[in-house]
C-alpha cells in the first residue's frame, strides 16, 4: 500500500489507520504503533484522532472479539496469514542485532580434521550421513560418517583426503573467558517455551550452504586456500531474546498511556447570564454596575435569551456528529448547567438513544469565586455575591431539571461555600485537578482494553477559569474569556499542577 502524506498530517495516513483497525480488529494504540514504524514522521492532526478514537469505541462495542491492543497476544489461530506477516514485520523490527553466547560461560570448539585414508579408491570423499539435512534437531549430535559422496579435495602430496569429526573436548580451560551473556527482558509464555525449547544448545550445519556465522573467519569450502588439515565447521548460535528497542512515538504512548491519562480538555466559559446582561447595560465606570452582583433577584443567576443562543452556538463545534466527548464536567451552578445542555444537547440525546454517550458530572469545585468582591464596611471579610451562590440542589429543581448530569459524587446538596481568597481559590484549582484525575483514572481502569486517549468539556466561570490558565500559563498572560469562550488545553498541562 503506498499512501501519499505531507509531513504524516493528511487524511490519507487517518484513512488506513481506520481500515487497519476495522480488518484487523486492531486497537487505536496498536494501529499508531505499526503506522509509526513504517511512516516514523506521521504526526495525525488531533481532529484525526479523536475521529479515530470514536471509531475504536464503536468497534469494541460491535465486535464479538475484543480488540486486539498488544502485539504480545499468543493466540495465533484466528491469525489470517496477511496481519501475521505484519505482527512478524513489526515484531522484527523491534529487534536488536543477534548477541553471540556460550553455554556456561565457555567456548566449545568443533571442528573438521582431514586425514588421510589408506583405501584404494582415491576419489571418494567421506561425508557424514544427514550432513545435507538443513534442520538438525537440537541438542542432538552429529551423525557419523558414512561413505557415500566423491569428490576432488586432495592432499599436498597428491592423495585425496577425507574428513572425519573431531570430538569436541569435554570442557574448556578454566582460563578461557567468555564474552558477556545477551540481555534478557521479561519473556511472555510464548517466548520461554521456545528458548526452553532451543536451551544453550549450538545448531550445527554441514554443506556448502552453511551460514557466514560462526566461530572465526567464513573460509570457502572449496577453492580458496585453507590452513593444511583444519576445517572447522560453522556454528549457527540460537540468540537469547533481545530488549525490543520501540520506537520514539510508542515508548511515549505508553508511558503517557500509565502515568498522565492523555487527552484534551476543552475548557467553556457559560453563555450571557441575566446579570451579565445587568452589568452591561450599565457604563463600564458605573458604581452602581458592581452592585448588581449582590442583587437578590440574581441568586444562582439564569442564562439570559443572548445566552442560550450563545450556547447553541457551541453545537458547531461540540455536536456529536463532529466531536466526541467522554466526560462533561459542569459547575452546580444553573448558567453553567444551562450552558452544556444546550451546547451539548446531541450528545444527551444520542447518549439516551445508543447507551454510549459521555458522562455528565456536577462538581462545587467548578464554582465562579468571590475572590473580587469588595469588603464589607468596617469588616474584614468579604462579601457574597449573590450571583455565585445557590439554594439547596433539592429546593431548586436541578436534580429534574438536569437528569442527565450526576450531582452526587462531588458536590453537597446545600450551598457551603464562602467568599475566597487567592489562596483559597488556588487550592480549589488544585482540588479540581485531583479530582479530575480520579474520575479518568476510574474510567481507564474500566475501559483499558478499548481506551487510548480522553475527550473532556469543562463547563464553568470566569474567576476559576482566569486562575487556572495563569497557573498553566504563567501568571500577567493575556488572558481573555468573553462568554462561551474555547480554550483548548492538553491534560498533561493539569497533571503538571499537581507535581
Amino acid at each position: 500500500v503506498l499512501i501519499h502524506s505531507v509531513r504524516g498530517q493528511s487524511r490519507s495516513c487517518c484513512v488506513l489507520s481506520a481500515y487497519m483497525m476495522r480488518k484487523y480488529g486492531w486497537g487505536l494504540r496498536k494501529t499508531m504503533e505499526f503506522l509509526s514504524f513504517r511512516r516514523p514522521d506521521m504526526n495525525l492532526k488531533p481532529a484525526f484522532m479523536q475521529q479515530l478514537s470514536g471509531l475504536e469505541r464503536r468497534l469494541a462495542s460491535q465486535s464479538k472479539l475484543p480488540l486486539s491492543i498488544d502485539w504480545a497476544d499468543a493466540d495465533f489461530s484466528r491469525l489470517e496469514c496477511e496481519e501475521l506477516l505484519l505482527r512478524n514485520t513489526y515484531l522484527n523490527s523491534q529487534m536488536g542485532p543477534l548477541a553471540e553466547f556460550h553455554v556456561g560461560g565457555v567456548e566449545r570448539p568443533r571442528q573438521l580434521i582431514w586425514l588421510d585414508h589408506d583405501s584404494g579408491d582415491k576419489l571418494r570423499l567421506e561425508k557424514p550421513a544427514g550432513a545435507d539435512r538443513h534442520n538438525l534437531i537440537l541438542g542432538e549430535p552429529v551423525p557419523q560418517a558414512s561413505p557415500a559422496l566423491r569428490g576432488v579435495l586432495k592432499k599436498r602430496g597428491g592423495g585425496n583426503r577425507g574428513p572425519a569429526l573431531a570430538q569436541a573436548p569435554a570442557a574448556a580451560p578454566a582460563s578461557v573467558q567468555a564474552p558477556s551473556q545477551a540481555r534478557r527482558l521479561d519473556m511472555s509464555a510464548w517466548e520461554q517455551d521456545l528458548a526452553n525449547a532451543s536451551g544453550d544448545e549450538d545448531v550445527e550445519f554441514e554443506g556448502d550452504d552453511m551460514p557466514a556465522r560462526g566461530i572465526g573467519k567464513p573460509s570457502s569450502p572449496r577453492h580458496e586456500a585453507r590452513p593444511p588439515d583444519i576445517f572447522r565447521v560453522y556454528q549457527w548460535r540460537v540468540p537469547n531474546p533481545v530488549p525490543v528497542i520501540m520506537p520514539p512515538f510508542v515508548t511515549s504512548l505508553a508511558q503517557r498511556m500509565t502515568a498522565s491519562l492523555p487527552g484534551t480538555i476543552f475548557f467553556i466559559r457559560h453563555g450571557q447570564s441575566e446579570v451579565n446582561r445587568a452589568c452591561y447595560e450599565l457604563d463600564h465606570c458605573d458604581p452602581k454596575r458592581d452592585r448588581v452582583y449582590y442583587r437578590p433577584e440574581f441568586l444562582d443567576s439564569r442564562l439570559s435569551d443572548v445566552g442560550k443562543a450563545q450556547a447553541a452556538a457551541l453545537q458547531s463545534q461540540f455536536g456529536a456528529g463532529c466531536f466526541q466527548a467522554d466526560f462533561v464536567l459542569v459547575s452546580t451552578l444553573y448558567r453553567s448547567l444551562e450552558t452544556a445542555t444546550i451546547g451539548l444537547s446531541t450528545h444527551i440525546d444520542n447518549g439516551k438513544a445508543n447507551g454510549d454517550g459521555p458522562a455528565w458530572i456536577a462538581l462545587d469545585s467548578l464554582r465562579e469565586s468571590d475572590e473580587e468582591a469588595p469588603p464589607r464596611q468596617g469588616a474584614d471579610i468579604r462579601a457574597p455575591k449573590a450571583c455565585n451562590h445557590r439554594r439547596s440542589l433539592t429546593e431548586d429543581g436541578k436534580f429534574t431539571a438536569f437528569g442527565h448530569v450526576d450531582f452526587r459524587r462531588f458536590c453537597s446538596d446545600e450551598d457551603t461555600m464562602g467568599s475566597e481568597t487567592t489562596e483559597e481559590l488556588t487550592a480549589r484549582v488544585m482540588q479540581f485537578a485531583r479530582e479530575l484525575k480520579d474520575i479518568l483514572k476510574s474510567e481507564q481502569e474500566q475501559q483499558m482494553e478499548t481506551r487510548s486517549s480522553f475527550h473532556v468539556v469543562v463547563v464553568s466561570h470566569y474567576v476559576f477559569l482566569h486562575r487556572l490558565i495563569s497557573l498553566l500559563e504563567g501568571e500577567g498572560s493575556d488572558i481573555d474569556l468573553p462568554n462561551c469562550a474555547v480554550k483548548e488545553v492538553q491534560l498533561e498541562k493539569i497533571w503538571k499542577l499537581l507535581t
